[in-house]
């Protein structure tokens, strides 16, 4: 009878890892969504409050909510700048708690773990260079980039506290800027507002694109 292959089971299980953030993301925005259908209106009037906001950005960041959806959020419920300041003290705060708990042995596995898996291998050299800080605050803009994933990363190869929080800041004011603005557009059907925040986005994004490829070189 053949052993089982333990790089195999490795990369079977790798795989479920990485898109376990996916499905707990997919599960917590219908959960919200129906409760939102029906308490829409107590749900509103506690995440008016700015404190009672600034915790529902840490926990979504936390369990893996998918952040566009607190962006947007932070629109319809405060006037932009407001928003964007909230939900940059909430990812600010989530990174820094994931960057720490990652220096424990479970977390620190886990991390290295998903750093050896083919679709995360490509940030070892990005997140260990000199310009560590740098590669978050492009990581942070990109769509595609799973928030806490790369604050797990990062724990994971010790990146300095002050690099790190810095990117993660300087990463994260882009969109929280800009989000609320496209949010309150669409929602007054203001084309003057949001079609040039969109393209703000765009732009953006395709700019940290850009920088990605460059900071990884040629292959």
């Amino acid at each position: 009878m053949p052993l089982p292959n333990p790089k195999s089971s490795e990369r079977g299980l790798l795989p479920a890892l990485l898109s376990l953030p996916t499905i707990v993301g997919v599960m917590l925005t219908v959960g919200f969504i129906t409760l939102g259908f029906f308490f829409r209106g107590e749900i509103v009037a506690l995440l008016k409050d700015p404190s009672w906001f600034f915790l529902a950005v840490l926990l979504s960041e936390l369990f893996f909510f998918p952040r566009i959806t607190v962006l947007i959020a932070s629109g319809l419920l405060f006037p932009p700048l407001t928003g964007a300041a909230l939900t940059v003290a909430g990812d600010v705060t989530a990174a820094v708690l994931v960057w720490a708990a990652a220096r424990n042995s479970l977390a620190m596995s886990l991390g290295t773990a998903i750093l050896k898996h083919e679709r995360t291998r490509w940030m070892r050299p990005l997140l260990r260079g000199n310009k560590a800080g740098i590669a978050i605050t492009v990581l942070r803009i990109l769509p595609f980039s799973h928030f806490s994933t790369v604050s797990l990363l990062s724990g994971t190869l010790k990146i300095p506290l002050a690099a790190f929080t810095l990117g993660t800041l300087l990463g994260c004011l882009p969109t929280a800027l800009v989000y609320p603005f496209v949010a309150q557009g669409i929602v007054q059907w203001n084309p003057a507002k949001f079609i040039p925040a969109a393209a703000l986005i765009v732009l953006t994004a395709a700019l940290a694109i850009l920088s990605l490829n460059r900071m990884r070189g040629p292959k």
